[in-house]
């Protein structure tokens, strides 16, 4: 064995591996933190004020299961992909976000789809087809390989980021954050104002606000006038707040 190669498989391969495994590691949590943490809490928000709001609910914004027919079959056709290859199945996972409205996610059996989907998904990530994963096991590796792969990214490149896991999330992950933002966005237009709200169910929405820690404020003068103000009223369902927590600006690469 010449110097070079002992040098590379000794100390540069292993040096990759740890670093690509780390790289991986952060990437499949912020996964974890975005869809599994932050997008679900907005959803079940925006799912209890949609309850909350029944009284003034519309009519045409009753939610038909034939409108939801092909998307429950595209995730039984997803779901069984995610168990072969989870980074292979995440174009399934994109169509399903792209093609499903934000509303459909105040029906109670598509948003309990949606999320077993996502947690399926994300759980398969931390699964080793190995026997029996162990201390020096690649398993990690071969996730970043796939994704890096998959997003065309280099890792060197990648690298030279602040936060590399941060970078390759950001790049895998963009298209299906911004998608989930507007769906938030779409249910918020799909549930009455807080106005009409708090006319017909002033107790539950102001239950609601404290359940979820929401700030609000009410002001009386006379004669009779009366004004609620609440702290989230410009972004009700998180739209704005979760693009930016989960994606503040793009990762510049030196």
């Amino acid at each position: 064995m010449s110097l070079s190669t002992y040098i590379n498989s000794e100390i540069f391969q292993p040096l990759e591996q740890g670093l690509k495994s780390d790289l991986w590691i952060e990437c499949r949590n912020m996964i974890i933190t975005c869809f599994l943490d932050q997008f679900k809490h907005h959803v079940l928000f925006a799912r209890a004020l949609y309850a909350t709001a029944r009284q003034v609910r519309t009519e045409g914004s009753k939610i038909k299961p034939s409108q939801l027919s092909s998307i429950f079959m595209k995730i039984e056709r997803v779901s069984r992909l995610i168990a072969v290859d989870p980074i292979k199945s995440f174009a399934g996972i994109c169509e399903i976000f792209i093609t499903t409205k934000g509303q459909f996610l105040l029906d109670d059996e598509m948003c309990e789809q949606i999320f077993e989907l996502l947690t399926k998904w994300t759980g398969m990530m931390h699964r080793c087809n190995a026997t029996g994963c162990v201390v020096g096991c690649l398993c990690r590796v071969k996730f970043c390989d796939q994704v890096i792969a998959c997003t065309g990214e280099d890792f060197n490149v990648l690298c030279k980021a602040e936060r590399p896991g941060l970078a390759l999330f950001h790049s895998f992950c963009g298209p299906m954050i911004r998608r989930a933002s507007t769906m938030l966005d779409e249910i918020n237009q799909h549930i009455p104002s807080y106005t009409l709200i708090d006319k017909s169910n002033c107790y539950g929405l102001r239950k609601l606000l404290m359940d979820y820690g929401i700030g609000f404020q009410m002001t009386y003068t006379k004669p009779c006038h009366f004004w609620l103000r609440i702290d989230n009223e410009d972004d009700r369902c998180g739209a704005k707040k979760f693009i930016q927590l989960m994606m503040p600006v793009r990762d510049t690469f030196l």
